[in-house]
């Protein structure tokens, strides 16, 4: 528990390293891979239209996995319905039925169970974090309760670079202007 708190306290402080949206989410899933062990780390960011605008997936050898070939924004809105205000924990994808193809997708690159995170604040889905592991039932409560504080954080800290961006677009557009 100890350890486990000083490397959240890590995990936290590098979230705002990063310098922008983007560089924060490429470096989310290896940043997770330190936190919590996992065979997969795929972060889904929706950017408010009809197809999310950015997919990482990081397998831990850092190598580069093929993107599934489905709807991004359907495979988070799928897994992350609008009621479900938490952590969505699947202790097997075979034998789970809903979400054929995405869960697909995850059983192909040896995934055997799947935590499914929501990237979201107060105000606004950002997306989704899925955690992978290659043995069922996989996640424990504590494990999940850990995931869920690194995704809020996660996007909290996400929100803060996009809205830095939107102000700075904004007040470059004044400065035009003028």
């Amino acid at each position: 528990p100890k350890e486990t708190g000083h490397d959240f306290l890590r995990f936290a402080r590098r979230l705002g390293e990063y310098g922008n949206a983007e560089r924060l989410l490429q470096a989310l899933p290896s940043t997770l891979h330190d936190l919590v062990p996992a065979n997969t780390f795929t972060v889904i960011h929706e950017n408010g239209s009809h197809s999310a605008s950015s997919l990482v997936i990081d397998n831990g050898t850092r190598e580069p996995l093929d993107p599934p070939h489905l709807s991004l924004r359907g495979a988070s809105e799928s897994l992350l319905s609008s009621e479900q205000q938490g952590p969505l924990v699947i202790p097997s994808v075979t034998q789970e039925t809903r979400f054929p193809k995405v869960l697909e997708w995850f059983h192909s690159h040896g995934d055997r169970s799947l935590c499914v995170l929501p990237l979201r604040t107060a105000l606004r889905q950002l997306g989704a974090i899925c955690a992978g592991r290659s043995l069922e039932n996989a996640f424990s409560d504590d494990e999940v309760a850990l995931l869920a504080l690194a995704a809020d954080h996660a996007a909290l800290a996400l929100d803060d670079w996009l809205n830095f961006a939107a102000s700075e677009q904004a007040r470059l557009q004044l400065e035009d202007e003028r």
